[in-house]
């Protein structure tokens, strides 16, 4: 990660919602975004297009499956990333329903 700062964001998983439910992240900075399921149940935050737009370390590469980071309920996860390309990009949890319960989200790359 060299001596560059990382920013740490903080998100909070519960049933049925993301605290934040909107991520902002500056192009060219890194970020270790440190996932936290207070629920019971597993949840994940799938956003392909989001871990398409920036690099993973690759210690953390593992963690990310086909664009979506799975918690289990009561754990925590921490997934290093550098953001590249600018865009707005959609979070879900794919779940059985969740989205439906209003499980969504933004992260915004400026």
């Amino acid at each position: 990660m060299g001596n560059h700062h990382v920013v740490r964001l903080d998100i909070a998983m519960s049933n049925f919602a993301y605290t934040p439910n909107r991520l902002d992240l500056a192009a060219g900075s890194q970020y270790l975004l440190h996932f936290t399921n207070s629920g019971s149940s597993g949840h994940d935050f799938a956003a392909p297009e989001f871990f398409s737009a920036v690099t993973i370390a690759p210690e953390d590469r593992a963690k990310v499956s086909d664009g979506s980071v799975e918690v289990e309920g009561g754990a925590t996860v921490d997934v290093r990333v550098t953001a590249n390309k600018p865009g707005t990009y959609k979070v879900h949890c794919t779940h059985f329903l969740h989205t439906a319960f209003g499980m969504t989200g933004t992260a915004v790359i400026e």
